[in-house]
């Protein structure tokens, strides 16, 4: 029975992994599993959402686009280790915050994060990851050049489990 217990969690999982919110998903087959208890579920479960998802064209407007979100997490922004923009610091999330779409290349952003907190923040995108702490006073940003493409950005805090309620203040410089 051991062994078929661990089969279906396997095939469980292989499904799980195109499914968004797999993380929730993987806690629930868990608890069936009897792996965990069911009160992890509610204790974790308010915590977790599925990142929201936005697509930019050049020339995009409102500009700056304003995305709130809630910072903080279980999971080290170490593990990325440092980038050209700086270290990853801070507990971020296991899903993303929000997916960005960049339908264009953008030769000039700045992606701010504005909390009342101190906040970091994590991009990872087709060019690679980058980190930000402190640019400005604790708010985090990066500006520059982001090729079209995908990113995952992730918003940490500086506590394990904290939140701390932000607003992503993305911008093109270059438009009119």
């Amino acid at each position: 029975m051991h062994t078929a217990l661990h089969t279906h969690i396997a095939r469980a999982l292989s499904v799980l992994r195109s499914v968004p919110w797999r993380t929730i998903a993987l806690r629930l087959v868990m608890v069936v599993a009897g792996l965990v208890p069911a009160a992890t579920i509610i204790a974790v479960g308010a915590a977790l959402a599925s990142p929201t998802t936005h697509s930019f064209d050049r020339g995009f407007t409102p500009s700056p686009a304003i995305i709130t979100g809630s910072a903080g997490g279980e999971l080290r922004a170490t593990r990325f280790g440092v980038t050209s923009y700086g270290p990853c610091r801070g507990w971020i999330p296991s899903e993303a915050n929000h997916v960005i779409r960049l339908e264009q290349n953008f030769h000039a952003m700045r992606w701010k994060i504005e909390a009342p907190g101190d906040t970091t923040l994590l991009i990872q995108g087709p060019d690679g990851v980058r980190c930000a702490d402190d640019a400005g006073g604790r708010d985090p940003q990066v500006e520059g050049e982001f090729p079209e493409g995908t990113y995952r950005v992730s918003v940490g805090s500086y506590t394990r489990g904290e939140t701390i309620p932000y607003r992503l203040v993305i911008t093109d410089l270059r438009a009119p």
